[in-house]
């Protein structure tokens, strides 16, 4: 990869010697010995992520290490991201080498470790002053990317401009939820809930148009750190999409934040976005493009988990969260636009 020393790929921390971080690193310092320590597993289910302390003492360095199995999951994204898009305009870790081995179906990154942050957490939510934050930075993304020229040259970034679950996919999901999940919806979530295989044509009658950008494929709070100052990191990008930014844009002002701060942060996003790119966004379009994104924030927040089988408590909170969280944002824009879907 261009950039990047060639290095093989370690199988597991244990294949990871203090030679090895030499020249994954192309540093001519002395390394003499190095300690790693398992972090991060509460926050993943896929990779595993190691801080590496490198000394001598006095040249104390930390690193982050992420393996991860390729043949369990798509994988690459990520460090095809690094590779072709890590001069985005918005503050991502650092990343010094990365490498794939197709025969042993294994990869690795090594990351800046940015240990003076909090990391975010998906069963809470932040302020009115980092979601702010968090907007501006959106912001410049979105407008960098607007029908950039590269996100059609790569393949390997899905767009998610079409909504392309069918009848059947939400049929046979919908049994399986209430079973699950009997008398968790109620009022206008359980009548949205019911007729929910009508909203992708509708999505994409509202979408069908929308100009495309660069999107954080999995944006939530567990992927983002936050430093001294309300500076926003956005961690984990493993799947890099193209789409209209409502797409993250939803989950921000509908999950990682109160509802009370709707407005504030959606004009804030707004503001920003127009004096980037020169556009004249308006508030009508855009909240036109986020009651498609509530329908598909719903669908993924209830017909999406209706088949997962979390295996650990926090698995089981993170459903338990966003069920309750869907019938308020549900509730919320039934309010916001009373007409906004047929039911």
């Amino acid at each position: 990869m261009p950039g990047f020393t060639s290095v093989s790929v370690p199988n597991s921390i244990e294949d990871v010697s203090k030679e090895w971080l030499s020249k994954a690193l192309a540093t001519t310092s002395d390394i003499r010995s190095i300690e790693y320590e398992r972090i991060g597993e509460d926050y993943g289910f896929a990779s595993k992520l190691y801080r590496i302390t490198l000394s001598p003492k006095e040249k104390l360095q930390t690193v982050v290490l992420k393996l991860w199995d390729t043949s369990s999951q798509a994988g690459l994204g990520e460090l095809l991201f690094y590779q072709n898009l890590q001069d985005i305009p918005i503050r991502i870790p650092e990343c010094f080498n990365a490498g794939f081995d197709s025969e042993s179906a294994r990869a690795f990154l090594l990351l800046e470790d940015i240990q003076d942050s909090v990391q975010g957490d998906v069963l809470s939510q932040v302020n009115i002053d980092l979601a702010k934050a968090i907007a501006s930075d959106l912001a410049k993304l979105h407008s960098n990317y607007l029908e950039h020229p590269r996100l059609n040259s790569f393949d390997w970034i899905s767009s998610v401009s079409v909504w392309k679950l069918n009848a059947e996919w939400f049929n046979t999901r919908h049994t399986l939820f209430l079973e699950r999940f009997p008398n968790k919806l109620s009022g206008v979530a359980l009548s949205l809930f019911d007729v929910m295989e009508q909203a992708p044509e509708l999505v994409n009658q509202v979408l069908k148009d929308i100009p495309q950008t660069l999107l954080h494929g999995d944006f939530h709070l567990d992927n983002m750190l936050f430093e001294e100052g309300a500076k926003a990191v956005f961690i984990d990008w493993s799947r890099p999409l193209k789409g209209p930014a409502s797409y993250n844009l939803a989950e921000l002002l509908f999950q990682m934040t109160s509802l009370d701060n709707f407005d504030e942060v959606l004009a804030t996003y707004l503001l920003e976005f127009n004096q980037q790119s020169n556009s004249d966004l308006k508030l009508e379009q855009l909240e036109n493009q986020l009651t498609a994104e509530v329908l598909r924030l719903f669908t993924r927040t209830t017909f999406g988990i209706a088949r997962w089988q979390p295996d650990s408590e926090r698995g089981v909170q993170i459903i338990e969260h966003d069920l309750n969280n869907a019938i308020k944002i549900i509730e919320f824009w039934c309010r916001r636009n009373p007409d906004f879907f047929p039911l």
